[in-house]
């Protein structure tokens, strides 16, 4: 073979040059880049969306916990409430709204953007709750008598499975204090019952006041759940420190025990609801013809219901005709998605429209009573910048105290 043939042959087995890697890896680049821009932008459209989703799911679960709640607030318990009206202090002469027939009871934020609180008390005995008379007097630390022919329940109570009652003394005083019966006797030829009871009591009831006692059922079935969108890292409701909304949560528990250091830890429900509001709605008929006339908040001196004091301490003096006319409750959860969306500029302060809670066809805060409207934008304010939110509300019927209270 001659030597230019052989020099063309060692050239052709050289490979790529420079010029030809250097193309290579050019394209090989541009392909990285759009398949990272469709990636991307798949991914961005994936976070909307389970953003939005996951919202969406959280609120409707909020929702439909907190209505199941709010629509059983009475039940089981006002047959007795024209006693349980009289009950206004606590056995030491404090003020005590625990014991009174309030179906649900409404805690104001003291802001449109802090979180409210209510309790809903119930009880899912399946035997009338009725009260029953003394039928002789009890010093503290004794037992009770009580006019019971049929017995005081079946099972009996025991140490291990109580019932929970509460005594109202109606001696004048507004005394009455709930206690833990341990156990009962069969009722004797007279229809006496004799109840032990797991608390100390400095009361005495007397037969000659008519002094009652209200069974609430057994200790799992009598219910005073109380229902808060609670801060867990400050231990304080949403929005009560502003800008700290992340570990925001929806959280219930049992508050029926009459010493608050008894009662359970929180029990998460749900994240990320940052707000949840609450207002009655309030028959101001003379007739009391059953429907809604106007909606506040639990706070002094409504001015949209006419003047009255719908929050906790205000309620305390209501008598029972006035707590019968709350005939509905509004309540209103705001959810956050679970991430930010920092490419999204829809979710800027400049770009995102107001949020209103219980608005109407009006759309103005003078029309529709009781509107809220959340402000957006900076980290003092529920609308954070680059967060999803989704609003939901519902109206419940308080069916079980407006006709049992007027019977």
């Amino acid at each position: 073979m001659s030597p230019q043939r052989r020099n063309w042959t060692r050239r052709a087995q050289r490979g790529a040059g420079i010029v030809e890697t250097m193309i290579g890896m050019l394209i090989g680049l541009l392909v990285i880049l759009v398949i990272y821009s469709l990636v991307s932008a798949a991914e961005s459209y994936r976070r909307t969306t389970t953003g939005a989703s996951d919202a969406q799911i959280t609120g409707l679960l909020s929702q439909f916990i907190v209505g199941r709640d709010l629509s059983n607030g009475g039940n089981g318990t006002m047959l007795s409430a024209p006693d349980l009206i009289n009950c206004t202090k606590n056995e030491a002469g404090a003020a005590n709204l625990q014991l009174k027939p309030v179906p649900v009871l409404v805690t104001d934020g003291g802001g449109p953007e802090v979180s409210d609180t209510f309790v809903a008390t119930n009880s899912s005995s399946p035997r009338v709750l009725w009260p029953v008379d003394f039928t002789s007097d009890s010093t503290p630390g004794t037992d009770f008598e009580v006019q019971n022919p049929n017995g005081f329940t079946a099972p009996v109570p025991t140490v291990a499975a109580p019932y929970w009652v509460i005594v109202a003394a109606n001696d004048g005083s507004g005394r009455c204090q709930m206690y833990s019966i341990t156990s009962a006797t069969a009722p004797d030829a007279q229809g006496r019952v004799t109840l032990k009871h797991a608390q100390s009591s400095t009361i005495t009831y007397t037969a000659a006041a008519s002094a009652r006692l209200i069974n609430l059922g057994p200790q799992a079935l009598a219910n005073r759940i109380q229902y808060e969108s609670w801060n867990t890292s400050l231990g304080e409701p949403c929005g009560t420190t502003p800008g700290s909304l992340r570990p925001c949560q929806l959280t219930s528990r049992d508050v029926l025990d009459p010493n608050p250091a008894l009662w359970p830890a929180r029990n998460p429900i749900a994240s990320n609801v940052v707000l949840m509001k609450i207002q009655f709605g309030v028959d101001l008929s003379p007739t009391a013809d059953g429907t809604i006339d106007c909606w506040t908040a639990a706070i002094a001196a409504s001015p949209s219901c006419g003047g009255r004091d719908f929050s906790p301490a205000g309620l305390q003096a209501f008598t029972l005709d006035q707590l019968n006319r709350i005939i509905a409750v509004r309540i209103a959860v705001v959810v956050r998605s679970d991430e930010p969306d920092m490419k999204d500029d829809t979710l800027l302060a400049a770009n995102r429209p107001q949020m209103a809670l219980f608005n109407c066809s009006v759309n103005t805060n003078a029309g529709c009573p009781g509107r809220i409207v959340l402000t957006a934008g900076n980290a003092t304010q529920i609308l954070q910048d680059h967060w999803r939110y989704r609003s939901y509300e519902t109206i419940v019927p308080l069916r079980n105290s407006i006709y049992m209270g007027s019977m």
